[in-house]
């Protein structure tokens, strides 16, 4: 597994407790736009002592295989953090599966940012760790999330519904899908 992923402007790497700071500044900056779209944050959440914990948990989990996270930074200010692509509940053994989470700063929306660092990771994703399918959910109202999904190669293969609790309410959630030959098919992975 790869621990840094460089694309044509950014470094996407995964980091550990000693970059709390670079990610709580992240997480501050996009409070209010990333709330809405969030499962309801643990008290401390916005604590730079609780980062520090979660990016030591993060990283031992990382470094077990059962999950991936990057965190992305352009290349001209690698100390700032600009997004992060996530890969949870990875599963192997007859599934070779995952599922992919991502978020941008909100003042590099509509610029290709997340794209570009979603495609990166795919690549990685399907090429060096030999996995088959990856896993999206994005509500129904975002849909600059979904046209990026179905433009990298992600299909929406229907309506969970009821899936998840945001803002105290139950939300229904488009489940997209991509496959390691939907990748191929674009030309994306090598």
């Amino acid at each position: 597994m790869k621990f840094q992923i460089e694309t044509e402007r950014m470094q996407l790497r995964v980091l550990d407790e000693r970059a709390a700071q670079q990610v709580l500044t992240f997480y501050l900056e996009n409070k209010k736009e990333f709330e809405a779209w969030e499962l309801e944050r643990h008290q401390n959440f916005y604590h730079l002592e609780y980062q520090k914990k979660m990016l030591h948990a993060e990283f031992g989990e990382i470094a077990r295989g059962h999950m991936l996270r990057y965190y992305a930074c352009l290349k001209e200010a690698t100390d700032c953090v600009v997004g992060t692509v996530s890969i949870g509940n990875i599963s192997r053994m007859g599934f070779e599966r995952g599922d992919l989470g991502y978020k941008i700063h909100h003042a590099y929306w509509r610029k290709g940012y997340g794209e570009e660092m979603v495609r990166a990771v795919l690549n990685s994703w399907f090429g060096e760790n030999k996995m088959h399918r990856l896993e999206a959910m994005v509500h129904p109202e975002n849909k600059p999330s979904q046209l990026m999904l179905e433009k990298i190669g992600f299909r929406q293969e229907g309506l969970a519904r009821q899936v998840v609790k945001l803002q105290g309410n139950w939300c229904d959630m488009y489940r997209y899908g991509c496959l390691k030959n939907d990748i191929i098919s674009q030309g994306m992975h090598k």
